[in-house]
């Protein structure tokens, strides 16, 4: 199953009934809500109105509930909506799933292994034969982040440790974020490791699902069949027979 730990969005102003134009400002010549009001919303980072349409940035954080990190897919993406919502920001007059363009994601996937500090150390001894394609750079204090050389490709790989990147981030947002899933959630994913494919161009988007979509629909992403993060994965370790990807347990 495709899930989603970041998604930037387009949505029509046709889905939209309602707008609480007192949370939006113009900053640089952009509409957007006051960064004062997104700093108390878990998992909302941005909500802008451009060309006749509302651009949401949304992290899997906003599914966050205790016991779960959170991270958006195909059977929560309508509470994804519904908690936009509920904020009063925008109220919709009904799911825009079908209906939002993709501008961005992160395809993530979670992995629990038995060591988390030997499996970083492994994948980047793998990953470094195949340097001269990709360059490794570190990533967020806690792992690395394998990127193409060439500044016109945005497709690259996250890989790290997410207990280390959750109590490392001392920002008020992430404290909030801490109360929604609980300290004892932050315990049980010492073995967790996070693998992000990070798609930061339409031309990204369609090599990994693999479409020709013209408008890359939020719909089709998440109802694809395609494994995007275990394609990334094997591309750079070139390891394509190696079963250690599935070999870990996946946490959705």
């Amino acid at each position: 199953m495709i899930t989603l730990d970041r998604v930037r969005l387009l949505v029509p102003e046709n889905k939209v009934t309602e707008v609480n134009e007192n949370d939006f400002d113009t900053f640089s010549n952009k509409i957007t809500v006051k960064k004062e009001i997104l700093s108390n919303i878990v998992g909302v980072r941005e909500i802008s109105y451009i060309n006749n349409s509302f651009l949401l940035d949304v992290s899997g954080k906003i599914t966050a509930d205790k016991g779960y990190l959170g991270l958006i897919h195909k059977n929560n993406i309508k509470e994804v909506f519904e908690k936009i919502d509920n904020t009063g920001i925008l109220r919709f007059n009904s799911s825009p799933v079908e209906t939002s363009q993709v501008l961005y994601l992160d395809v993530t996937k979670d992995v629990e292994v038995e060591n988390p500090l030997e499996t970083l150390t492994a994948i980047e001894l793998f990953a470094t034969q195949r340097k001269h394609k990709n360059k490794i750079l570190p990533f967020k204090n806690s792992g690395l982040i394998i990127k193409p050389h060439a500044k016109s490709v945005s497709d690259s790989l996250g890989i790290y440790l997410k207990y280390k990147e959750i109590i490392q981030n001392k920002s008020p947002k992430n404290r909030l974020y801490i109360e929604k899933i609980g300290i004892e959630t932050i315990e049980k994913i010492k073995k967790t490791v996070r693998l992000e494919r990070h798609l930061g161009t339409f031309k990204d988007i369609r090599k990994a699902f693999k479409t020709n979509s013209k408008k890359i629909r939020l719909k089709e992403i998440l109802h694809s069949k395609k494994n995007p993060v275990k394609d990334k994965f094997c591309e750079i370790t070139s390891s394509h027979e190696d079963d250690w990807f599935t070999a870990g347990n996946e946490v959705f």
